[in-house]
């Protein structure tokens, strides 16, 4: 009887975060494009706020509300940047085909354009991402996505922590598909 009162309990106490795990995981609807990566191809990272609000503020209301903001989500989006190179890096064809990361997106052959429709007070995002080359075609693109934020911390903490979680699923979703030689 103790026996299975106490894998009862362990049971209980791990479904939280096994269910966690699962939630956490972004979703979304992934578009792929004709066009691939050319191998020494280099993918910079610009983020576009130009429609997004920020618990319900646009940018320029949000800044005003926090004076620091424009200045603290950059380091949400280094963490971001972060994520996805570790991320993308995870698999060796990627590294054998040469395909790196620029910290300075000008320089990029590809870029990562992520545009948050919305980012709300615990840092959930709301949005669209998309890899396009320097001729503006679309590589691929994840259209409604939604992506869990943190838990605890100030607003851009929780946006970074949703951010990391936003990337790591882009790169290794871009590094599977270079894998297979499809992107």
């Amino acid at each position: 009887m103790k026996r299975i009162l106490f894998s009862f309990a362990v049971l209980m106490i791990s479904l939280p975060c096994i269910a966690q795990y699962k939630i956490d995981t972004p979703k979304c609807t992934i578009k792929w494009g004709d066009v691939k990566i050319n191998d020494g191809g280099k993918i910079g990272v610009i983020f576009d706020y130009n429609n997004t609000l920020f618990n319900g503020l646009s940018y320029e209301d949000y800044c005003l509300m926090d004076a620091d903001f424009a200045q603290d989500k950059t380091d949400a989006e280094k963490r971001f940047t972060i994520e996805f190179n570790s991320a993308l890096h995870n698999r060796s064809a990627v590294k054998n085909r040469g395909i790196g990361f620029k910290p300075r997106a000008e320089e990029a052959d590809y870029l990562i354009v992520v545009t948050p429709f919305e980012i709300d007070d615990h840092g959930n995002f709301q949005g669209k991402v998309v890899l396009i080359n320097k001729e503006g075609q679309n590589l691929v693109t994840f259209d409604k996505i939604r992506c869990i934020g943190g838990r605890i911390g100030s607003f851009v903490n929780l946006m970074g922590d949703g951010y990391e979680r936003l990337s790591k699923f882009i790169g290794t979703e871009l590094s599977k598909r270079i894998a297979q030689k499809k992107l």
